[in-house]
C-alpha cells in the first residue's frame, strides 16, 4: 500500500523538493512527519502485522514536496515496474527520520540540504532487483512480487534484514550547499583578497 501527501505546513507549501530544505524548516517538517505517522497508524488499526515507512524519493518525479507512506513489504498494485521497486527498496528512498537527522546536523547558517543527484540516479538505475529482506535475486518483477509474498525474513523481525543496513547508508545521498548569493562586489572583493595573498607571498620571496 502506498499513499502520497503534499506538504501542508505553511512554510513547506513552496518547497519543491528536498533540495529546498534548511534547518529552519525542521519543526514544520517534524509536524508533517507526525501527521504522516498518524495516518499510517490509522491505516494499520489493530493489524500489528503491517508496518509502514515514511520518506521521500531522492529525485522526485512530482512537485511540490510530498511524503510517501508505504507498507514495508511494498505489497501494492501500484508497484508494477523495476523502477517502482528500486525507488522504494533502495537508499534512493530517503526516510523521514534521515531527513530530520541530516537537517539537525547543519553545521553553519546559510546552507540547505543537497541531494547528490548523480549518485542517486546511479542507485536508481543500477541497484539489482533483489528481495529487500533476504537479498534473493529476482529474474523479473512478477518473480520479485511472488517471492515478496512468501519471504520468510518478513516474519523474522529479530533477524538482521537487508533493509536495516540501508537505513545506515541513506545519508550518502545527502549533502549540503550554500544558500548565500555572491554579489558582483563580493566577487571582486574575493578576487582582490586572492591577489593580496599572491602579492604578499611574492614579497616574502623577494
Amino acid at each position: 500500500m502506498c499513499r502520497n501527501y503534499p506538504a501542508n505546513p505553511s512554510c513547506l507549501r513552496n518547497i519543491t523538493s528536498l533540495n529546498d530544505l534548511t534547518k529552519d524548516h525542521l519543526e514544520e517538517l517534524r509536524e508533517f512527519h507526525r501527521f504522516g505517522r498518524s495516518i499510517a497508524a490509522a491505516i494499520c488499526g489493530e493489524d500489528k502485522s503491517t508496518s509502514f515507512k515514511l520518506g521521500y524519493h531522492a529525485i522526485p518525479s512530482l512537485h511540490p514536496l510530498h511524503l510517501h507512506i508505504i507498507s514495508s513489504d511494498l505489497d501494492s498494485p501500484c508497484v508494477t515496474t523495476r523502477k517502482h521497486i528500486t525507488s522504494f527498496a533502495s537508499m534512493f528512498f530517503v526516510t523521514a527520520d534521515e531527513v530530520e537527522n541530516h537537517l539537525e546536523s547543519a553545521f553553519v547558517e546559510s546552507i540547505s540540504l543537497d541531494v547528490r543527484k548523480e549518485r542517486a540516479q546511479d542507485v536508481l538505475s543500477n541497484t539489482p532487483l533483489e528481495c529487500q529482506f533476504c537479498a534473493r535475486a529476482a529474474s523479473n518483477v512478477p518473480d520479485w512480487k511472488r517471492h515478496n509474498q512468501i519471504c520468510p525474513m518478513i516474519e523474522a523481525p529479530s533477524k538482521k534484514r537487508r533493509g536495516d543496513k540501508q537505513e545506515e547508508l541513506v545519508n550518502s545521498l545527502l549533502g549540503w550547499k550554500s544558500t548565500k548569493v555572491l554579489t558582483k562586489s563580493g566577487a571582486r572583493s574575493k578576487k582582490r583578497s586572492r591577489e593580496d595573498q599572491v602579492n604578499g607571498a611574492n614579497d616574502t620571496l623577494k
